[in-house]
């Protein structure tokens, strides 16, 4: 009998100490479901990432003998994507790069619920909301691999929550901290910057109006905001012209939608987000209020929310002068989304409430394991090419041919950057080409033929796109009859070496130059 005696005890004191454990359990396996599929894949199915991991491979090669690579050299600027590159590379000087990689994306799926938590605690807000986050973890910018993108929208919550830290309790090492998040979610990405230019002064101005204390608290985020007006100058390169393309508010509505959680073909991840989504709803409609007269946190939370918002139907879907940028507007969905949480002004305390709040927490947590089994699918299709790759010379030009773009059950061409594995594990380089070239470390020194568009392999030419490569990489679903043994469009000098899953290898044997032979005489 001691032991019932012993757990009804620890049960009294538990209910005692005033912790809210049901809060505190179902955030805890929560997290812990949500960091797993980082956890146990070694390929996340994350379109760019690879990529992304590609040039830190080629940095970190070139830093350490800039004459290493014939492709290859590096660019010396503050470009917005070194925290996510740097925090990486310092990590793989005492751990394999794949794994540094990893560890960071692991980094990433703690960040957001933890983030959500930290803005929910300084602003007074209820924590349980912070369960409701959960299906917005693997939301389609961190699925298409922008990690750098990915990262800095906790990160940008962070600084918010720093901010508004500092101005309740104002301290020098909360201005430094500011200071130090705020440079490293510059150098994170624009679209995690942006929104905390947005929210930043709304939180700044409607906590305090005394010069001096705006002077004081606007002064950690002076350097960071310097090196943006430097680099933004720098991108420019002079064009002073702005060009952008613009949608109805028809399609922007489409594109909230689309970005707000649309990554699986199953539709499972709608139907959990919609479920946060009701809990929410309810909750407004039918939970109590929080705030007290006179106090200006729920108009300070709603202007930040509407203030994204309003940005996102303003900006224009993308940015082609004085530099190129990709769905512009669409990063602004995830801050968005986050912000609607945090702007709740309920509180969901109470058994009813937990009561209530249970088959979100079960739908997200069939979520999250949805997510474990989907990783590992594209991750059993993607292993498949290490084997041939390290069956490669080093330091050969490979170029790619993708037949198939997708695997597993996401929406994202999952197999776009797979090829990247050739530069991360043999050097060399690929046709996959690079990302975001003005916001990395490295260019091309050397030009080759680009292949065809990756979803046109049929029109690959060897007189056209071949010249200059050593072998090409095809990626297609196997074929029941294996992979042809001469490819198609090569006229005959592209032929098979070795396949493995999904991937097969060819060798380009080049035909000899001609050699001109003198009249009236033989060659030599």
């Amino acid at each position: 009998m001691k032991v019932p005696v012993a757990i009804a005890k620890l049960v009294r004191r538990l209910k005692d100490s005033g912790t809210d454990w049901f809060f505190v359990v179902a955030m805890t396996v929560l997290t812990v479901i949500y960091a797993l599929p980082m956890v146990v894949t070694k390929y996340p199915p994350l379109q760019d990432n690879l990529a992304h991991v590609k040039v830190i491979s080629i940095w970190k090669a070139l830093s350490a003998d800039p004459k290493a690579n014939r492709d290859y050299q590096l660019k010396v600027k503050a470009t917005p994507y070194l925290t996510y590159y740097g925090v990486v590379r310092a990590l793989s000087t005492v751990m394999p790069l794949q794994l540094a990689n990893r560890l960071f994306l692991i980094i990433y799926a703690l960040a957001v619920p933890l983030s959500v938590l930290a803005m929910l605690a300084v602003f007074g807000r209820d924590k349980r909301l912070a369960l409701l986050c959960f299906p917005l973890v693997y939301n389609p910018v961190i699925i298409a691999g922008f990690t750098p993108n990915a990262i800095s929208i906790p990160l940008a919550l962070f600084c918010m929550a720093t901010l508004k830290w500092d101005l309740s309790r104002p301290s020098i090492g909360r201005a430094v901290l500011l200071g130090v998040l705020t440079i490293a979610l510059y150098f994170s990405h624009v679209a995690g910057f942006f929104t905390f230019a947005v929210t930043g002064p709304v939180i700044l101005l409607m906590t305090t109006v005394n010069w001096r204390r705006l002077l004081r608290h606007t002064a950690p985020v002076l350097p960071a905001l310097g090196i943006a007006a430097y680099w933004t100058l720098q991108a420019a390169g002079g064009r002073h012209s702005f060009r952008g393309d613009w949608d109805k508010i028809e399609a922007k509505v489409s594109t909230f939608l689309r970005w707000l959680n649309d990554t699986r073909v199953d539709g499972r991840d709608t139907e959990t987000l919609v479920w946060a989504g009701a809990t929410l709803l309810v909750a407004l409609l039918t939970a109590q209020r929080l705030g007290r007269r006179g106090d200006r946190t729920n108009l300070c939370l709603t202007i930040c929310l509407l203030g994204l918002l309003t940005a996102f139907l303003l900006l224009p879907r993308g940015i082609k002068e004085p530099f190129y940028h990709w769905s512009t507007a669409a990063r602004l969905v995830f801050p968005a989304a986050l912000m609607m949480i945090v702007a709740a002004p309920v509180s969901l305390r109470g058994r009813l409430w937990a009561t209530l709040l249970v088959p979100t927490i079960v739908a997200s947590g069939i979520h999250g394991i949805g997510h474990i089994r989907g990783f590992r699918t594209v991750d059993r299709v993607i292993r498949p090419l290490e084997n041939l790759v390290e069956s490669m010379p080093s330091g050969k030009r490979v170029l790619v041919l993708h037949y198939t773009l997708t695997a597993g059950p996401y929406r994202t061409n999952n197999l776009l950057h797979a090829t990247s594995l050739v530069e991360i594990l043999r050097g060399g380089r690929t046709s996959d080409g690079l990302i975001a070239k003005e916001v990395i470390p490295i260019a091309h020194k050397t030009s080759l033929p680009s292949p065809p568009d990756y979803d046109e392999p049929h029109k690959f030419r060897y007189y056209k796109h071949a010249r200059g490569y050593d072998f090409v990489l095809t990626v297609r679903k196997p074929p029941k009859q294996g992979a042809p043994k001469v490819l198609p469009g090569g006229a005959g000098f592209v032929v098979l070496e070795r396949e493995s899953g999904w991937f097969a290898l060819y060798r380009i044997n080049h035909p000899q130059p001609a050699v001109k032979t003198p009249a009236g005489g033989r060659a030599r």
